[in-house]
């Protein structure tokens, strides 16, 4: 038998001893979905007329036309510190974007640090997601969840790693936003990531993103804050800063573009 031959034969056997282990290797289920309760700060969503619907309207409104504008259909959602409402606004942005006539919504929680999407969505525990994933451990199909909400799916954030900076800074992470963003083209993206001005998280996707939308607190954030968080974008695509928590209107969430 040739060197060729044999080199073949190796080839073969090491092969259908890959195909074997993949078959008896065990796949890790999805986990057991329920998004009957819904967050109360998201529940004006699902309510028409309220001044909160009609603003997330106006802010989706905006951001579609971007996208049909620009083709910026990958926008991360951040705030300079924590509680500023970022993740409220980046689920209801979402939820608002699914309600349109054409377009679908993937909302990712890129908060691998504290994830709070999938509690907000109703579901209490997740086993695994993104982090999961970018490990390596699941295939994508795995953690992409269908909500309970039309047009809306969800990439939960799993359980928190040890190193959440250098899995969102990773070349597998960049492929993933790339492919999600052009698989789909009537599907806008919409990211929930960490506070900019506390860790690195934000700014290492805000460079990897078409849009940001920067959330403020009125009354909370203070000015420097939000400086330092805008100082920290430049070289993002800075698309709009929402002000969160205003009275106006007799609204107890007004939100403006």
């Amino acid at each position: 038998m040739s060197f060729i031959e044999r080199a073949l034969e190796r080839a073969a056997r090491e092969r259908k001893k890959n195909e074997a282990l993949s078959a008896i290797r065990p796949k890790s289920p999805k986990p057991s979905v329920d998004f009957h309760e819904l967050d109360p700060r998201i529940q004006a969503m699902m309510e028409d007329r309220t001044d909160a619907f009609e603003q997330y309207k106006l802010l989706r409104t905006m951001i579609l036309n971007a996208s049909q504008q620009n083709g910026e259909r990958l926008v991360l959602v951040t705030s300079a510190v924590s509680g500023e409402g970022k993740t409220t606004t980046s689920v209801n942005l979402a939820i608002s974007i699914a309600q349109s006539l054409q377009e679908t919504a993937l909302l990712i929680d890129c908060d691998l640090r504290n994830p709070q999407v999938h509690k907000m969505l109703g579901l209490e525990r997740v086993s695994f997601g993104l982090a999961n994933f970018l490990r390596h451990e699941v295939d994508l199909p795995q953690v992409l969840l269908k909500t309970s909400i039309p047009k809306l799916s969800l990439l939960p954030a799993g359980p928190p790693p040890e190193n959440p900076s250098e899995l969102i800074n990773s070349r597998t992470m960049s492929i993933f936003l790339e492919e999600a963003k052009e698989r789909y083209q009537n599907r806008l993206l919409i990211i929930d990531s960490p506070p900019i001005n506390q860790f690195t998280d934000a700014l290492i996707l805000s460079l990897k993103v078409d849009g940001v939308l920067l959330v403020a607190r009125a009354g909370k954030t203070r000015m420097n804050d939000l400086e330092a968080a805008v100082a920290k974008l430049k070289k993002a695509n800075l698309i709009g800063i929402v002000l969160n928590s205003t009275d106006r209107l007799s609204s107890r969430y007004y939100y403006y573009y």
